[in-house]
């Protein structure tokens, strides 16, 4: 009797909880979106080393969002590793920075979706070369001699890959160099002038734009002068 009693008494409580579940499934429901997934850079690639046409780059990367939103971009950018906001809202996996020769410059980008949901990018760099041109280096130059003085040389052309220094070590002394195809390698032809020979070796420096040589001023075996040369365009 007090089981039947029992029983009776548990019934509601089951219909009770089975009540529940049912109704907590039903309003528990939710629709899933998709966000854009994390941008990639495209160009320029991260690290990248570029030399450029003009004074702008476009800056482009690659993401997706499964629900087809529209992209909606904040774009950081500038020379520290941390960038500023540049543009808020582009509405485009693409933007055009200003850059010039010598810096290395560093982005990222802030994706948001339709339901303001943000997704951003790692931070990526990428350096703007100079450009090697053997007629670039003939002209009036700064030449740089640590230690003693900054003075001017006459640099001009001998044949496609040989230029003449009017001026070498502030006397006078006409001393030529040697370019190779992409200025890497700068050689000094050996010359004796006074009893004194010079030698040397440098290259062209494709952050600056300048080019430097490393020479020695020998006296016989004696070691005048060991130092660098570094030629800047006037």
């Amino acid at each position: 009797m007090k089981r039947k009693i029992l029983f009776s008494a548990l019934l509601p409580v089951l219909f009770g909880l089975i009540a529940l579940q049912s109704c907590t499934k039903e309003e528990g429901a939710f629709t899933v979106y998709a966000s854009f997934t994390e941008p990639k850079a495209t160009a320029p690639l991260d690290a990248a080393q570029i030399y450029v046409t003009g004074t702008t780059v476009d800056l482009k990367w690659a993401t997706v969002d499964a629900d087809g939103d529209t992209p909606k971009a904040d774009v950081y950018f500038g020379k520290e590793d941390d960038p500023a906001l540049l543009k808020a809202g582009v509405a485009a996996l693409v933007y055009n920075v200003p850059v010039a020769t010598g810096n290395t410059y560093y982005w990222r980008v802030v994706m948001t979706d339709a339901n303001n949901v943000k997704i951003s990018s790692p931070v990526f760099s990428f350096t703007v070369l100079v450009k090697y041109d053997f007629n670039n280096m003939i002209g009036l130059f700064d030449c740089n001699e640590p230690g003693y003085a900054h003075y001017n040389c006459n640099i001009t052309k001998v044949n496609a890959t040989t230029v003449s220094n009017d001026n070498f070590w502030d006397s006078g002394w006409t001393v030529q160099y040697v370019f190779n195809a992409d200025g890497s390698k700068i050689d000094i032809v050996p010359i004796t002038i006074s009893g004194y020979s010079i030698t040397g070796t440098g290259a062209f420096d494709k952050m600056t734009g300048q080019w430097y040589v490393h020479y020695k001023v020998m006296q016989g075996t004696k070691l005048i002068d060991d130092n660098t040369h570094t030629f800047t365009k006037k």
